[in-house]
């Protein structure tokens, strides 16, 4: 059985995401009594019902507390970069992994001034294509896809957002992408030997990301799925109120709601739908399909180009 130290150091000690860096500090120790005027933003229960989540600010400086009821507390300190993870005995480093790339990395990218989208994003032709969708819609697949045919790699979950002028930018995330093993291997990504994963962990793989930030030129709403025939992808462009409406759906962190935070996450939303295509993407539940996928694309900027 590992110990509480080789697990540690499966973890990161170092996040770098939007061009910043967010330093990880692990211990054993009880975390530090909840000051008395941390606000209390959001709790989350699991399938017994019991808390299994909480979220609080702990100052207006960018701290924040996030505690899991079977992983641990994290101290997050987003305007100094670090973040300090109390972990209960017997922590899970996949758990921790998550909520790391999760949460504390979207309260971290909110109170440095980025709007976090839960999407992947791959650099083309120096333009951020961005996909989004529901959970199995094929996010990391299509990413994944495209960072070997022709693009290169933005991020994998979180896609930070910041605007620039009339422009959105698309900046990197985290160099890491991850896959369900037998997409990867449908894929052509091999895990190194010996690589040893938790009980339905996805598969994970070091990329190169790319540097500095691409202007926002697409975002793909997907639909796994959803073609008419084998090969087929059909994209559709939403009307504004509609892009909108699925932007906000698509946001990384709801928790944080004061009235700085949402006047910002409006204005940079209403600006996208205004300015961007935000399309559907429907295309066959087969990674065949995948070329047929990036062909559509290609077709889509052209025609709006002509």
């Amino acid at each position: 059985m590992k110990t509480a130290n080789s697990r540690i150091a499966e973890l990161p000690c170092v996040l770098r995401l939007a061009g910043k860096r967010l330093n990880v500090r692990y211990s054993s120790a009880t975390p530090p009594p909840l000051p008395e005027r941390a606000i209390l933003l959001r709790h989350t229960g699991n399938r017994a019902g019991r808390i299994a989540s909480r979220y609080w600010q702990t100052s207006r400086q960018g701290c924040h507390r996030l505690l899991w009821q079977d992983t641990g507390t994290f101290d997050l300190d987003a305007r100094r970069g670090i973040v300090t993870c109390f972990l209960l005995r017997g922590f899970s480093p996949g758990a921790v992994e998550e909520i790391l790339r999760g949460p504390v990395c979207a309260f971290f990218l909110v109170e440095n001034g980025f709007e976090p989208l839960h999407a992947g994003a791959v650099s083309l032709d120096g333009r951020c294509l961005a996909f989004a969708g529901s959970p199995g819609a094929g996010k990391s697949s299509v990413v994944a896809w495209m960072s070997r045919h022709s693009a290169r790699f933005l991020c994998d979950d979180i896609l930070p957002l910041r605007r620039h002028g009339r422009s959105v930018w698309g900046y990197p995330g985290l160099a890491q992408l991850r896959l369900e093993p037998p997409g990867a291997r449908k894929l052509g990504r091999r895990e190194a030997r010996g690589t040893k994963r938790e009980p339905r962990e996805k598969a994970k793989f070091a990329v190169v990301a790319e540097r500095g930030p691409r202007r926002v030129a697409r975002i793909y709403l997907l639909e796994r799925g959803r073609g008419k025939a084998s090969g087929e992808a059909r994209i559709r462009r939403l009307e504004p109120r509609a892009a909108f409406r699925a932007l906000i759906k698509s946001t990384r962190n709801d928790s944080l709601d004061t009235p700085q935070r949402l006047r910002r996450q409006m204005r940079l939303f209403g600006h996208l739908a205004r300015t961007v295509p935000v399309c559907r993407l429907q295309y066959p539940d087969n990674f065949a399909a995948l070329p047929a996928v990036l062909a559509g694309i290609r077709e889509d900027l052209s025609s709006a180009a002509r």
